[in-house]
């Protein structure tokens, strides 16, 4: 039921706020062009605002990097992945908000697979991940176009492998921290933050068990 709204709500989605639009300009790699004219205060075609939506160069993942770096704050590995699925899935609004409930639905179940692997019982760990998709922060960066839903499959993978490694003790979840680190890192600068906790938490595990 909860999908089935998710996608429903996505796909008549018809409305932007500010810092949605600019992320769609900058997927199609017209943010630089954007920041240097901004057809406001005048009378223009409305082509001229359609050119900044339309993706004229597939694959221009280098220009997105730099316009990010001179006209932005942000890194550019969600802007690189809206980029390709626009190329796929055409420029709009509704298939922008598909992609969120797409990183949604699957951070979803990796909390699900957290719970199981902390031994919760599989009715529980559904109720929960249930509950979880409820919340309004979750509604929230499912429906607003930015790298929030990104950021939160991120930090769902960094928590399942630091369960992993504390029921498991085996080295392999402590190299795959390094990709998911990188990955986060890539999404949004903050994620320095549950990155160090969890590498944190990790020294402390790896020194107890070592002691």
């Amino acid at each position: 039921a909860l999908l089935v709204l998710l996608v429903v709500r996505a796909l008549v989605s018809t409305s932007l706020s500010h810092d949605d639009g600019i992320t769609m300009v900058t997927a199609t790699c017209n943010v630089g062009r954007w920041a240097q004219y901004i057809p406001s205060g005048q009378w223009v075609p409305v082509q001229t605002w359609q050119d900044y939506w339309s993706l004229q160069n597939p694959g221009c993942f280098e220009r997105i990097r730099t316009d990010l770096a001179h006209a932005d704050i942000h890194p550019p590995l969600y802007f690189w992945l809206l980029h390709i699925w626009f190329s796929i899935f055409g420029v709009s609004i509704p298939a922008a908000a598909m992609l969120n409930v797409v990183l949604v639905v699957v951070t979803a179940l990796v909390l699900f697979a957290v719970c199981r692997v902390l031994g919760v019982p599989t009715s529980l760990a559904a109720a929960a991940t249930l509950t979880w998709g409820f919340t309004m922060a979750v509604r929230a960066s499912a429906f607003a176009i930015r790298q929030y839903a990104l950021l939160g499959l991120w930090s769902a993978l960094l928590l399942l492998l630091v369960c992993l490694w504390f029921t498991r003790h085996r080295f392999g979840y402590l190299a795959a921290l390094a990709p998911v680190i990188a990955l986060g890192l890539l999404t949004q600068y903050l994620f320095v933050i549950p990155a160090g906790f969890a590498v944190l938490l990790l020294i402390v595990g790896v020194v107890m068990l070592l002691s």
